[in-house]
């Protein structure tokens, strides 16, 4: 995450990386997302950019940059590009909000809040709920235990799928 000044206005700028390796049923398979951000202080998305290699699959590349009341995207697919467009409402997160958002606010036990971003994997505007559960000891893969804190996230386009985090200081 870096914060940097353009027009003398501060952007939140913010990077990814998602490497996953699978191997089901001897099939092995290689992933890896990159993300990158910029964003409001506030969280309000203005632009990204999403690549997905999935080899032997061919990349996968989203842009997109928001324009008043449009989200512009240009989506490609075997070197073939998609420009379109969508609604877009002012408010809207980036997908990366939020880490951010329970950082610089912590959820409290009890505590439900949600809050709209757009999705790159779905093209789409969605709706990310928070539930703050409370504090837990969790086993970690070293064999240690740490006290952390228990958030169930849930998002519209996973109806069902309740993720379970844990968060410490």
């Amino acid at each position: 995450i870096e914060t940097v000044e353009r027009d003398g206005v501060p952007i939140i700028k913010t990077s990814t990386s998602v490497d996953m390796k699978i191997s089901r049923l001897g099939q092995k398979l290689e992933l890896k997302q990159l993300l990158n951000t910029e964003e409001t202080p506030e969280g309000d998305l203005m632009n990204f950019r999403w690549e997905v290699n999935n080899p032997p699959a061919m990349n996968q590349l989203t842009r997109g940059t928001v324009d008043g009341d449009q989200l512009k995207l240009v989506q490609t697919v075997n070197g073939n590009e998609k420009p379109s467009k969508l609604p877009w409402t002012k408010g809207v997160k980036s997908s990366v909000y939020q880490d951010r958002a329970l950082k610089e606010n912590p959820i409290q036990p009890g505590e439900v809040r949600s809050f709209d971003y757009f999705s790159p994997e779905f093209a789409k505007i969605d709706t990310m709920t928070f539930e703050g559960i409370g504090y837990e000891t969790v086993p970690l893969l070293n064999g240690e235990s740490r006290k952390l804190f228990k958030v169930h996230t849930m998002q519209t386009a996973l109806r069902g799928i309740v993720t379970r985090n844990f968060l410490d200081d």
